[in-house]
């Protein structure tokens, strides 16, 4: 086992375990377990620690031969105590757990009108993200067929569809008081909604490619989204106006996150890096590296100076992260970056053509 160190490129904690490409990762509440799902037809619980595996949820039978038969577990998400977890999967269908077991409880979806009353995702649709709300009590699943479902956790019970956008949505974010989330998709464009009407609040428009990942800010006044346009823009949540865009990844964006004061923000990329921003400046801080592919996915501890990444390598990283006051001045020190041409600060609508 081990830390990824920023200020040395060292390992703080590895853990190993997935057979394919691990999709997603997250910490709990108190930062000391990690909860990933992957391609191999699992999901799994780490303690930080140690590095080694909790409790295993697989949604095949074990031992399954045909591997090319798995379902795949595009995400996983905590319930608000933690007892229980959700998965969305390439099946069409969203799973929940008991954590302590690693028990199935129920599946919503996929819809059969054979056999369920209920609409849910097609079984020829992937299901690429599930969240809960703060209270639990209701799950939002984010299709590739471009619909997002609210869910009664406790009956299984379709509450509402939305189905604004034009291509695979690949995720939700619920701001805190859980009447209101945002979506993005392929289609290039952000929805916020009203999630007890459907109604659309707002859009943002701005990106060139498919938006892979959104991150709130602490304080939910602004957020990040992140691009296969190899941008990031930092958008005001309530105008809709694009703040902020930052440039520094040579390929696609897949994961972006806030730290928890809202100064920083890191994001990972299909170029393999994970880069730290001041998101303040707009100026990235450190890239660093250890993965060996593609990086889909990073999360901030919610209660120490620590992410975790995980990607294409199969290998989950915890890296130990410097506060703003300690990165800039060694960015300042050791970083050699060019200035951009006045042709990409128009592409990038970091100035005007008159400047």
């Amino acid at each position: 086992m081990r830390l990824w160190d920023v200020h040395r490129e060292e390992t703080a904690s590895q853990m190993e375990g997935h057979e394919d490409t691990v999709f997603q990762v997250l910490f709990d509440r108190l930062g000391k377990r990690v909860l990933s799902a992957s391609a191999d037809g699992t999901a799994r619980l780490w303690n930080v620690e140690s590095g080694e595996t909790i409790q295993v949820f697989s949604v095949d039978a074990p031992g399954n031969p045909e591997r090319q038969s798995l379902t795949r577990v595009f995400s996983a998400a905590f319930s608000p105590d933690e007892q229980k977890l959700l998965t969305a999967q390439s099946d069409g269908e969203v799973r929940l757990w008991d954590v302590a077991s690693g028990k199935p409880i129920r599946s919503f979806g996929p819809d059969d009108s054979a056999t369920k009353p209920v609409e849910g995702h097609a079984p020829t649709h992937y299901v690429w993200f599930v969240t809960f709300s703060p209270d639990g009590s209701k799950a939002f699943s984010a299709s590739f067929a471009g619909t997002v479902i609210q869910w009664n956790v406790s009956t299984g019970e379709v509450v509402r569809r939305y189905t604004e956008h034009q291509d695979a949505v690949l995720g939700i974010t619920l701001l805190r008081e859980g009447t209101r989330f945002l979506s993005y998709s392929w289609d290039r464009s952000i929805i916020l909604w009203d999630a007890g009407s459907g109604a659309v609040l707002h859009r943002y428009a701005g990106h060139e490619d498919w938006i892979w990942s959104v991150a709130l800010s602490p304080d939910e006044k602004s957020f990040l989204s992140a691009s296969a346009d190899h941008t990031m823009i930092l958008w005001d949540l309530e105008t809709p106006r694009e703040i902020r865009r930052y440039v520094g990844h040579d390929d696609a964006v897949l994961g972006v996150d806030f730290s928890n004061d809202g100064h920083l923000a890191v994001s990972a990329g299909r170029d393999n890096l994970i880069t730290l921003w001041d998101v303040e400046s707009g100026e990235w801080l450190r890239q660093f590296r250890g993965h060996t592919d593609w990086v889909r996915s990073v999360d901030y501890s919610p209660v120490a100076n620590r992410i975790v990444t995980a990607g294409e390598d199969r290998i989950i990283r915890i890296w130990d992260v410097p506060t703003l006051h300690e990165v800039v001045p060694w960015a300042r020190r050791n970083r050699n970056v060019r200035e951009l041409t006045s042709e990409e600060r128009v592409a990038y609508r970091l100035t005007s053509r008159r400047d």
